[in-house]
Formats: structure tokens, sequence, C-alpha cells
């Protein structure tokens, strides 16, 4: 499954869903339009638009995404893509990919490496806290993308892998 917060899911979700790399769409965008872009896509490229295959919330990701992944069966690997805004991800939608654990693999898209792609990624990195329970990600791929041609901004495409139970007793416990 693929869960996509914050994220352009009209886009990548559904080419995901084409070429079969996965199974369902869960996608969450606070842009109206965007959802009904998504919908009119998914429609088009013949994937149904009631929730079997595709769902999508027009919604900030801190509001929905907690219940939604409730309903994703334990058993069920997820990957989560996250495009968030240059001021990072909610705090809420961090500690919801973090207790999740069915999360197995995070990519972030980042406007902002150097500022809210560091402060989220030391979040969804840490050792288990209260606020941020669940076995930590680690960091496995770093892209940088120059989608602005000679100027100072390039985006960032990083990749995350949840800890394996062993990884974490290993770094993790004395």
């Amino acid at each position: 499954m693929l869960c996509s917060p914050q994220f352009h899911i009209g886009t990548i979700g559904l080419t995901c869903l084409k070429e079969g790399v996965v199974g369902k769409l869960l996608g969450v965008d606070i842009a109206e339009p965007a959802i009904l872009d998504a919908k009119v896509n998914a429609a088009k490229n013949g994937f149904s638009t009631d929730d079997t295959v595709t769902r999508f919330i027009a919604s900030p990701a801190e509001k929905v995404l907690a219940e939604e992944m409730k309903s994703v069966p334990k058993s069920t690997p997820v990957v989560a893509v996250v495009d968030p805004a240059r001021d990072g991800l909610h705090g809420t939608v961090v500690q919801c990919l973090r207790k999740n654990e069915k999360i197995e693999r995070l990519v972030y898209v980042s406007c902002n490496p150097t500022g809210t792609l560091v402060r989220d990624a030391a979040m969804l990195c840490a050792p288990p806290t209260k606020k941020y329970p669940g076995r930590p990600f680690k960091p496995i791929l770093a892209q940088p993308v120059d989608m602005f041609p000679l100027t100072s901004h390039c985006e960032m495409v990083m990749t995350f892998e949840r800890m394996t139970e062993e990884e974490y007793t290993k770094y993790h416990n004395p």
C-alpha cells in the first residue's frame, strides 16, 4: 500500500499502481482541487475511485492520517511518501509515521533540505520517546534534485527504511 500524505498523489501514486508496485493507494492533500484531479486521473487510468483501490482525502494530513492508518491491516506493508511545505512535517504526522510500524519505507521530498528535512529526519531516526514511539527509521538514500537550474535552490529526496528489530536491539540496547 502506498500512503501519501501531503503529496502530489495523482502523479507518483497512480504511476506506482499502474506499474504494479503497490496494490492500494491512500492520498491525502490539503488542496481539494488536487484531490479532484487525482480522482479524475485514477478514473482515466482505469482505477476504481470507490475506496477499494484508491482513496483520496482533502484534508490536512495531521487531521486524518492516524485514523486512516488504523484501517490498514497490520500485515500490510506500507510505503509512505511525504512532500510537506517548507515548514516540514506537522508533529502529529511524525508521530503517526513513527508509531505505525507497518510503514516499512518512507520517501521524503523536501524543498527545505537544510532546514525542516534535517529537523524531521532527526525525529524520524531518533530512539523512541513517549512523544515519538516505535522503532526509528534509518536513512538509506539521499538524492538532490535540481528543479530550478541557475538558482541556489535544490530539492532533496530522502528515503528511509524502518530499523529491523535486530538493528534496533544492536544499536539501542546496552
